[in-house]
């Protein structure tokens, strides 16, 4: 009787200790679950903050390209508005050319087309510039009292006949 005495006594450390190693691998793997759902939820919140991000990248992506479009048009309207002006620009030159190539052509026309008003209100203008320039003006102050450039009176003044300048400087 001892001896099955010693054997369930032999047993039931066995059975202890098997309910020891048992209860540490379940609280390990207890703590092991615990740890992989943290990963899950951690996986899950890195995945939403980057969806979000890329959302955001979109929408800025979005809004840029939407800038660049109308700014594109904005561009290109503007470019057809200075052709537009270029091309008037040189018809007008083209004319003015054609006109100082062939003064002769324009006198003897002056009196039957309705350039002659123009033609009189530019003989006047000149006039009335070599007028100031007798008076001791100079340029500039000849410019501002016309309402002209710069520019333009030094133009009329390059454009005179000897003669012209001399009697605008004799003053």
């Amino acid at each position: 009787m001892e001896q099955s005495y010693y054997l369930l006594l032999g047993a039931g450390a066995l059975i202890m200790i098997a309910a020891l190693f048992l209860k540490k691998s379940s609280s390990a793997s207890a703590v092991e679950a615990t740890t992989a759902v943290n990963r899950q939820a951690d996986r899950a919140e890195m995945e939403k903050a980057l969806q979000r991000f890329v959302k955001q990248v979109k929408d800025e992506n979005d809004r840029l390209s939407g800038e660049v479009r109308a700014t594109r048009q904005e561009l290109q309207q503007l470019i057809a508005t200075v052709e537009a002006r270029v091309q008037t620009a040189e018809m007008m030159i083209t004319q003015l050319s054609s006109n100082m190539a062939s003064p002769t052509v324009a006198v003897e026309h002056a009196e039957e087309s309705p350039a002659t008003e123009d033609t009189l209100a530019l003989q006047e203008r000149y006039s009335r510039v070599f007028e100031l320039k007798k008076e001791g003006l100079t340029v500039d102050e000849i410019a501002k009292r016309l309402g002209a450039g710069r520019g333009e009176i030094e133009l009329i003044f390059s454009l005179a006949s000897p003669s012209e300048r001399g009697s605008a400087h004799e003053a």
